[in-house]
């Protein structure tokens, strides 16, 4: 294996995480035998690369010493990895090092890297170098730094960076300016983005999501107002509806947002047309309190003026711990689209079980075990698994060195079945008020 890593030229950027992590684990391999190959400049870059991003996983502040090495490496893409990893260690002590990267001198790339690195270690003293980098150089490189500390001194770059950036380069940027909301200017910059979102015609480049996952984090009560007006005026893209989707959890569990609020956006999502971003709203509806997820349902039920919506809220029923009975009840209905989702909601609670089962398993010592979980998550998983996944394997199991390629083939699947979905419900739609002749 050793041999492999040093003279291939073409190596899986998961080599490290399937390969040298799970063998540094069982203490097959040494880490003093990957120190070696990580300190060797003959080394092709992969076998570097996936050496140093092992050791990282194995224990990144045992190896501040080699990563500070390499990242003074003739090689730009290997030392680019190296000042990453050294952001990792959680050590002050290299804050001086980083720092000085962010010289002029720099590529633009290691000076990037060295300013994320020093926002992971909250390094506020190295602000002051950070923001002239970014002054000097390309703003969309550093905003994410930026934010981190969002500072009143670095809110007028990254304005700059928004309205100079392309449009398809602005996502950076848009994600960044939530962090400046308590400023009155950044407030006012915010607004006039959300503005956008009725104005602009199709958002082809997707900032209405990048808008979103910056705001989640920092106003997210805001965010949920624009949203809901929004959505109700039409002007919401399916992506854009998908990311709110999917930050439902974050939402729920921060804490902070109202819960009037998320409950409207819910009740909206739950009974959208496009199926991922309706699928990814009843998924997260387990990782949220019963008795939230049941006022919604009674919410949504007294309220729905059709049919279908009738039939989207039967089938939330299927996503967390509800009354059975309430299922059981809804298949024998007398419209067709409540029997169907009723059916569904059945099914969905009992894959939901089957799943949590295979997730444990998964992260069982056994081998066996695992292959055969592994096998079954892949096959049948649904999206809600994949946050389970996340919330029960972590480094430095040897589960989680499969958990990337896992939940990867869960969600390219998950794409597949949901298009076909929504070419079924499609189908259904045109033809009731059909007679059918076998």
């Amino acid at each position: 294996m050793i041999s492999y890593v040093r003279s291939e030229k073409e190596i899986s950027i998961y080599f490290d995480e399937q390969t040298l992590f799970p063998l540094l684990r069982r203490k097959i391999i040494s880490a003093d035998e990957i120190v070696d190959v990580a300190r060797d400049s003959r080394v092709p870059a992969g076998g570097r690369i996936a050496s140093l991003l092992a050791l990282a996983d194995h224990d990144a502040p045992a190896h501040r010493d080699v990563f500070l090495a390499v990242a003074k490496d003739d090689d730009e893409t290997i030392q680019r990895y190296a000042v990453r990893m050294l952001g990792g260690t959680k050590d002050t002590s290299v804050v001086p090092f980083l720092r000085d990267l962010l010289r002029p001198s720099t590529v633009l790339g290691i000076r990037a890297q060295a300013a994320e690195s020093l926002a992971w270690l909250d390094a506020r003293s190295a602000l002051p170098d950070i923001e002239r980098a970014a002054a000097q150089s390309s703003p969309r490189s550093f905003v994410r730094s930026l934010s981190h500390f969002a500072a009143a001194s670095s809110l007028p770059i990254v304005l700059d960076g928004l309205v100079k950036e392309a449009p398809d380069e602005r996502y950076e940027s848009l994600r960044a300016i939530g962090s400046f909301w308590k400023y009155p200017t950044g407030r006012q910059a915010v607004l006039g983005e959300f503005a956008k979102w009725s104005t602009d015609g199709q958002d082809w480049f997707d900032n209405q999501s990048s808008l979103i996952v910056g705001m989640v984090s920092h106003e997210p009560n805001e965010c949920l107002k624009q949203f809901n007006t929004a959505y109700d005026n039409g002007h919401i893209n399916p992506r854009a509806r998908e990311t709110m989707a999917s930050r439902i959890p974050q939402l729920f569990a921060g804490g902070v947002v109202g819960r009037q609020l998320l409950k409207e956006s819910i009740k909206r999502l739950v009974c959208d047309l496009h199926v991922p971003a309706r699928e990814r709203t009843v998924n997260a509806l387990a990782k949220l309190e019963p008795a939230f997820c049941t006022l919604i349902y009674e919410e949504l039920k007294r309220s729905a003026a059709s049919e279908r919506e009738r039939a989207c809220a039967t089938y939330m029923l299927g996503f967390w711990s509800s009354d059975s009975g309430e299922i059981a009840k809804a298949r024998f209905d007398g419209e067709l689209l409540v029997r169907q989702a009723a059916d569904a909601a059945r099914d969905a609670r009992r894959l939901r079980k089957a799943m949590k089962w295979h997730v444990q398993r998964f992260s069982s010592n056994d081998g066996l075990a695992r292959l055969s979980s592994y096998l079954c998550l892949k096959e049948h998983a649904q999206l809600s698994t994949i946050w389970e996944l996340n919330d029960a394997i972590g480094p430095p199991s040897l589960s989680h060195a499969f958990s990337h390629e896992l939940t990867t083939a869960i969600g390219e699947r998950l794409k597949n079945d949901y298009r076909k979905k929504e070419d079924e419900e499609k189908k259904l739609e045109d033809s009731r008020g059909t007679v059918w002749f076998n």
